[in-house]
């Protein structure tokens, strides 16, 4: 994952149930701000051309980054301000750790789609056949 886009990653709404509506609002918040940032990027670019390291980071900003499951990393106010900067080597355990739970916690979901998808394969299998 490109850690200069994980701040203004929406993850869907998951959380625990006390803090449902804090994260659902800071989600919404994030989305805005990715999808505001984007649009002035892409407005930007279609009046000024972009020289080469600017077009790289453009290209990289204006990335889609979400799926049908997106997970990513709990951000803090220092991922915030370290926004421009390489993630440090000592996040790295923290970072991995909660992508872990993250995933964790959306395994049933996970496995739901999967299932969902395999029976759309089975019945098309039926019909063409």
């Amino acid at each position: 994952m490109n850690p200069h886009v994980a701040p203004f990653i929406s993850t869907g709404g998951f959380g625990n149930a006390a803090s449902k509506t804090y994260y659902k609002n800071l989600d919404y918040i994030r989305g805005l701000l990715g999808t505001e940032l984007s649009h002035w990027v892409r407005q930007f670019e279609e009046f000024v051309p972009l020289p080469g390291p600017l077009k790289a980071a453009a290209d990289a900003f204006l990335q889609n980054y979400s799926g049908d499951v997106t997970i990513a990393p709990k951000v803090t106010l220092r991922d915030y301000l370290g926004l421009l900067s390489d993630v440090p080597a000592a996040d790295y355990p923290r970072l991995l750790h909660h992508s872990y739970i993250l995933c964790l916690e959306r395994m049933s979901y996970i496995r739901s789609l999967y299932g969902i998808e395999r029976e759309f394969d089975r019945y098309y299998n039926r019909l063409k056949y």
